[in-house]
């Protein structure tokens, strides 16, 4: 103890008589461990952390798999659920949950919370038990029960953690909800982003009945010593059975479990894992930088290490001093670097877009550097110690004190450590072509994605959603006459050139879909074509400026009792009614048996991701098929938020009881959306650090050459005192370097084809083989480092060949 005491002491004088090397060396360290420990905190939060509930690993969520390609999984019919439960010998229990919102009042103030619907058991099975009052009952599964669950923060929130909230009574769209307990304040349900609120199902007979209706997200939790595959073999066995007892609503349909972890975070796996690979490579870069520095010092004191070499030291006792001075320069690196990463999470966070933060990526809300994350930068710091001191140390150890005491010795024991030096050069530029290469892909794929047609004008429109309490809004003529008086109200507004409104909005989701029956096309059971729905206002595709490019649009005959009229996207007639006329042909939709005509065929809209192909869809008039729940769409003239007082005022007006949510730009909405964000967010985080990479790489490359300009300047004199000219010892010095760029190219593009197939989930419009991406990094690279080399090859032009001759 006393030996390591002695080496502390001594190392932190060798530091602290060096302070320009230990502040160039702690700070290449720290951005390198604060950067990795801000990432590994995300990752962390994302892959490893244990979810909020009782033995999360048995837990999955289970989907019904259709053979129609286009949407190949889809929420549980309530039936199916049902069977599920009751003939399943591999889960030990099911749950549902659906969306919801609430319109809540108390007193003056009126919001909208998000809420969930759940099955009276959905919390046992999660294993959650509220820290107030009770969980819901079995009997409260029933129509017309009013019973809710709090979350903590909506308690805190809205009710200053009132301990006597359970049992009082709230009034939620028009109706009295009774609070039956507060859940735990770590209890979170990401799939169900931020609701507030949660309620048992309030099943009508047609969500309790019908088989062909899709719309309860089912959790489970697998038996004790049960796998996934074995539960999704059990599923589709009663999948078949079903199939066969109901042709006309289960024909063609599996079943699908994915384990729980995997659903809420397997959109940004790829994202999270590339980024930590990513960040691993700047500090490997970084421990080969200051692994230099370290051989350099190492060479400047190879005198120093012979006396102690002479006057008894072993080999083992000069690399533990060497270490102990790397250790220090770790623990100065990793305080410095905890300090980064609590910045670091901050930016990475806060780069999230509130509605991703808000709905899908709620487990990154207030996230901090915590013990993990601590613990993590510890092992860091301690690992990079030996990746960055042991080389040095072992240089270092290597002497010999008979020719290191003689100034002779000099060059013949520079030899190892140049060719050391070289190596590590080679292992900085393959990395940082490998952060290159990555890098450029995704900023393609960005540009790409950014360049997708629409299929209508973003421009000046201002978004947000309406929700007319059913209790006050029950008859379909209330909903239409409201809707009908909303739109006039607005459109009178100055600036405003259109309104329209539609149950979901382009480029959030694909919404409900229906299973179609198309007159003269016949499709056997369970191979009917299956579209998105959209419930329109007649105005929707003049205010979008969607064009209608055969028929017609809606028009004011479209009424409550007119026969139904669709339209249709050219993507569902070039796939299903192909060479076809599809004016005035009829569709029957599975799920209610209604019969409509086709009057038009519209363009083609993106509905959700931009990333996933056109789906096939269908359009009907909100005047012939009210809904309670609006998405409303104002163009205006100028900018789009100028109006949005104006606009709340009318709404007031019309019902002093609805407020207004959601409330984005369409631009906001469409710089938010997931596929958006996956790349945006990667191109800057994973540009910044291929760019620090690939300015560590030059920086040591240059290094490596001026050194070896350094330790060659007699040779270099004698070559110029024989004639050599100065391009000679140009091409000499470059040429000496480039070979180490080469090489680390060479290296480099062999990861970086592993690379970017780890991308290739992330890519857009470009294959993770593209040979010209690979070329063009490659060649940026070799030049940047031609340059590195060709600043120390000029200072070694310039050499006098006398004082290069007297310089041993």
């Amino acid at each position: 103890m006393e030996t390591l005491w002695q080496d502390l002491r001594y190392g932190a004088r060798q530091l602290a008589r060096s302070p320009g090397f230990t502040v160039v060396a702690v700070l290449t360290l720290a951005l390198g461990i604060g950067a990795t420990t801000a990432i590994f905190t995300v990752f962390h939060a994302a892959l490893l952390r244990p979810l909020p509930y009782e033995s999360p690993e048995r837990l999955v969520h289970l989907w019904e798999v259709s053979s129609r390609q286009d949407f190949d999984r889809m929420e549980a019919s309530y039936p199916n659920y049902l069977d599920w439960k009751e003939k399943s010998t591999t889960l030990a229990g099911l749950g549902g949950y659906s969306g919801a919102g609430f319109t809540v009042v108390a007193g003056d103030a009126v919001e909208r919370i998000s809420a969930t619907r759940v099955t009276a058991n959905f919390f046992s099975v999660l294993g959650v038990k509220p820290i107030l009052g009770r969980d819901f009952l079995p009997e409260e599964d029933q129509p017309g029960q009013r019973s809710v669950l709090l979350t903590y923060g909506y308690w805190q929130r809205r009710f200053a953690a009132d301990p006597g909230i359970v049992g009082r009574t709230l009034t939620m769209d028009g109706q009295a909800w009774t609070v039956v307990g507060v859940l735990p304040p770590e209890f979170q349900f990401s799939l169900r982003g931020a609701s507030e609120a949660w309620t048992a199902l309030d099943l009508n007979e047609d969500r309790r009945n019908r088989r062909s209706l899709h719309w309860l997200n089912v959790v489970a939790r697998l038996k004790p010593e049960t796998t996934r595959a074995q539960a999704e073999e059990d599923l589709r066995a009663i999948q078949q059975r079903l199939g066969a007892q109901h042709p006309e609503s289960n024909s063609g349909q599996s079943a699908r479990v994915v384990p729980l972890r995997e659903e809420i975070t397997g959109r940004v796996r790829p994202l999270v894992l590339v980024l930590m690979a990513a960040v691993t490579c700047v500090l490997l870069i970084a421990c080969v930088n200051v692994a230099n520095l370290m051989l350099a010092r190492a060479a400047g004191r190879r005198k120093e290490m012979a006396v102690r070499a002479a006057l008894g030291a072993g080999r083992g006792r000069l690399v533990v001093q060497v270490l102990t001075e790397s250790l220090l320069l770790a623990l100065l690196a990793g305080g410095v670097g905890v300090l980064l990463a609590g910045w670091g999470v901050e930016v990475l966070v806060g780069a999230v877009p509130d509605s991703l933060l808000r709905d899908s990526l709620v487990y990154l809300r207030g996230l901090t550097v915590d013990r993990v994350a601590l613990a993590f930068a510890l092992l860091t710091t301690l690992t990079t110690t030996v990746l960055f001191g042991l080389a040095p140390a072992l240089a270092a150890s290597r002497v010999s004190p008979g020719e290191s005491l003689k100034e002779s010795g000099r060059l013949s024991a520079a030899a190892g450590r140049s060719r050391l030096r070289q190596g590590l050069v080679v292992s900085e530029v393959a990395l940082a072509l490998m952060l290159l290469i990555g890098a450029g892909f995704i900023v393609q794929s960005l540009d790409r994605l950014l360049e997708v047609k629409l299929g209508f004008d973003p421009q000046n429109l201002l978004t947000f959603r309406l929700l007319l309490p059913e209790a006050k809004y029950s008859q379909p003529e209330q909903v239409a006459g409201f809707v009908r008086e909303l739109r006039g109200q607005l459109e009178s507004l100055p600036g405003v050139t259109g309104v329209t409104t539609v149950t979901n909005l382009p480029v959030t989701n694909d919404g409900n879909t229906n299973i179609l029956v198309i007159e003269g096309v016949p499709r056997p059971p369970g191979q009917e074509p299956e579209a998105s729905t959209r419930i329109v206002s007649p105005n929707y595709f003049s205010t979008l400026r969607i064009p209608v490019l055969e028929g017609r649009g809606f028009e004011p005959g479209d009424t409550l009792n007119a026969p139904y009229a669709v339209i249709v996207n050219q993507e569902l007639v070039r796939r299903h009614l192909p060479q076809m006329n599809p004016l005035g042909r009829r569709v029957t939709f599975l799920s209610n048996g209604a019969l409509a005509t086709i009057v038009g065929v519209a363009g083609d809209v993106r509905l959700g991701r931009l990333d996933v192909s056109m789906r096939p869809t269908v359009y009907l008039s909100d005047q012939q098929v009210p809904v309670n729940g609006l998405g409303v769409i104002v163009r205006t003239a100028n900018n789009p938020t100028s109006i949005l007082p104006a606009v709340r005022s009318r709404v007031q007006a019309l019902d002093s009881e609805l407020p207004l949510f959601l409330v984005s730009t369409m631009d906001e909405l469409l710089a938010g959306s997931p596929a958006v964000f996956e790349r945006r967010y990667l191109t800057l985080l994973l540009g910044a650090l291929a760019v620090s990479a690939l300015a560590l790489a030059v920086v040591g490359l240059y290094g490596v050459m001026a050194y070896s300009v350094t330790q060659r300047t007699q040779e270099i004199g004698i070559r110029v005192a024989l004639g050599a000219q100065g391009r000679h010892i140009l091409r000499l010095v470059v040429g000496q370097g480039m070979k180490l760029a080469v090489l680390g190219v060479a290296i480099g593009l062999t990861g970086a084809l592993g690379l970017t197939q780890l991308l290739s989930s992330l890519l857009f419009g470009i294959s993770a083989t593209d040979p010209m991406t690979f070329a063009g990094v490659s060649l940026l690279l070799a030049m940047v480092a031609g340059v590195a080399c060709w600043i120390p090859a000029r200072r070694a032009m310039h050499v006098d060949p006398m004082v290069a001759l007297r310089y041993e």
